[in-house]
């Protein structure tokens, strides 16, 4: 059976390429074929219809402006399914993909409640744990002695409270590469990269760097960790990322990663995707605004003073999504798995 996978794969991103190896494990007995987005969904309109299904996601595929997107979809002739998408925003401009995904599909499985939420009430959408918890990353053995390590991962982001890719955010974007002393002037509160990094120096005997993101031709976040480090590696290693005993993380695939792993973490909340995950997993708390550096230091306190107990709380959680993700991509895709 041929399957066509749409998402963002091989754009080094390692928590895309991640939910790939995962597919590709789980469906091992099929050729699964992945299709570069929407941009290869134009350029391999024949391809994708030649499959005998097609599948979108996951990640975070749905975002503002996406609604253009939405005649590829409604061409699709195989049978069509979302799996492990979550929706990173809920606007007039992505409307049209968000009503023919759903028309379309013969099931929706969103990671997260606000994304389920996004399609309405109906028996079509199910929610689950992030689809790489179907092969989650082996726990390392020596992550309840190293503590003191800290690994930290920033991605370029800017010091407004706005949502992504909305018209506040591409103004600021315009009006901050014209007048770079702007962020000096705003007299609001604001993202501080610098505030953060020191924060956790003062915390930790030993931060390592954890790039996240590297695709060509794109600020990544190792030109946001170079601001603050000498060495940083150029992409993402998960042996450096083992390696630590405690992970502070913008990139919400770090914290899956760090959960995976059992090394306690917090999130920084740039996104409401970081929020709807640690609340999946009961670990509210260790998710923190960008906006109220305060939040920082009090979360790393009670982690390093709690730091078996969140250990152990990050496996029991790790153990439920796999299971969890296992039951649920059993039932939806029984014919393919089994």
């Amino acid at each position: 059976m041929r399957i066509a996978l749409i998402g963002f794969y091989g754009h080094g991103n390692p928590g895309d390429d991640r939910i790939l190896y995962c597919i590709r494990r789980l469906l091992q007995k099929h050729e699964v074929i992945p299709i570069n987005g929407f941009a290869g969904m134009r350029s391999q309109r024949e391809l994708v219809n030649s499959c005998d299904h097609v599948f979108f996601g996951g990640g975070g595929v749905v975002q503002r402006g996406t609604g253009v997107h939405a005649p590829l979809f409604q061409d699709l002739r195989p049978p069509f399914a979302c799996l492990g998408i979550s929706v990173e925003a809920v606007h007039d401009d992505n409307a049209d993909l968000l009503k023919v995904l759903h028309e379309k599909s013969s099931f929706i499985l969103t990671r997260d409640e606000r994304s389920a939420m996004a399609f309405g009430l109906n028996n079509k959408v199910v929610v689950g744990p992030d689809l790489t918890f179907l092969f989650p990353y082996r726990v390392p053995d020596h992550a309840a002695s190293c503590s003191d390590i800290c690994g930290l991962n920033l991605l370029p982001w800017g010091f407004w409270p706005f949502e992504y890719k909305g018209g506040a955010d591409k103004f600021m974007r315009r009006l901050t590469r014209k007048f770079p002393r702007v962020e000096a002037m705003y007299p609001f509160p604001k993202w501080s990269p610098a505030r953060a990094v020191e924060a956790v120096r003062k915390e930790f005997k030993t931060v390592l760097p954890l790039p996240f993101y590297w695709e060509s031709g794109q600020p990544s976040d190792g030109d946001q960790l170079r601001r603050f480090f000498s060495r940083v590696e150029d992409e993402y290693s998960s042996e450096a990322f083992s390696g630590c005993g405690a992970i502070v993380a913008m990139r919400l695939h770090a914290a899956i990663f760090a959960c995976q792993m059992g090394i306690p973490f917090v999130s920084l909340d740039y996104q409401p995707k970081n929020r709807e995950f640690c609340r999946s997993i009961g670990y509210e708390s260790y998710c923190v605004s960008l906006f109220r550096p305060a939040e920082l230091k009090q979360a790393i306190g009670k982690l390093k003073a709690n730091y078996a107990g969140v250990r152990q709380q990050l496996l029991a959680a790790r153990d439920e999504c796999h299971a969890r993700i296992h039951n649920l991509i059993n039932r939806l895709l029984a014919p393919m798995v089994n």
